[in-house]
């Protein structure tokens, strides 16, 4: 159930026009957030290119979805988890490091810069970048450290824009789920 209307393409103003082109690809009208955003579309249009910015700013993609998956699984947004899922095993990660990580567990990743990344991302989430292990980190890896606060921050906003809408339930775990479905409406 979502709390705004879809709103349909025939109907949009001119921005929401051009939020629409950018973002409803494949017949699916307004994924993710963009539901919320299509109310504010200067909003949805500059988080759109803040998200190719962050996702090209030199973190791998496995590394991308490790981050992603901790945003998903700490602030309890099912539809970001099962979303990123999939891109995460085609990825690469393990399938039962991410089935501790919904959990709530330390994931234990055998790869040593997924774990960290969760941790990293993790500290981010949950004392602010201005942690000490976050600072440590960024001591280590300057750019990394900052596409990697800006890549949580950027997911934090989507997946509380996408609870918004759809009035999640926030359960304490998040099953992984390898043969999930997506609803015909998110």
């Amino acid at each position: 159930m979502t709390v705004f209307p879809r709103l349909d393409e025939n109907g949009l103003n001119e921005a929401q026009k051009r939020l629409f082109d950018r973002v409803c690809v494949g017949g699916k009208l307004w994924p993710g957030p963009y539901n919320a955003l299509a109310r504010v579309p200067a909003i949805g249009l500059a988080m759109t290119e803040l998200s190719r910015s962050v996702k090209a700013a030199g973190l791998s993609g496995s590394v991308q979805e490790v981050a992603i998956l901790t945003v998903a699984a700490e602030r309890r947004c099912s539809y970001g988890w099962h979303a990123h899922i999939p891109i995460a095993l085609s990825a690469g990660v393990n399938a039962d490091a991410l089935r501790r990580l919904g959990q709530g567990g330390d994931p234990g990743f055998a790869d040593a810069e997924f774990q960290q990344t969760w941790r990293i991302s993790k500290a981010i989430i949950c004392d602010g970048a201005g942690s000490a292990e976050v600072a440590d980190y960024a001591l280590k890896a300057d750019e990394l450290a900052v596409a990697l606060v800006s890549l949580v921050g950027v997911y934090w906003i989507v997946f509380e824009l996408v609870k918004l809408d759809r009035r999640e339930e926030r359960p304490s775990s998040i099953p992984l789920n390898l043969g999930w479905r997506r609803d015909a409406d998110v």
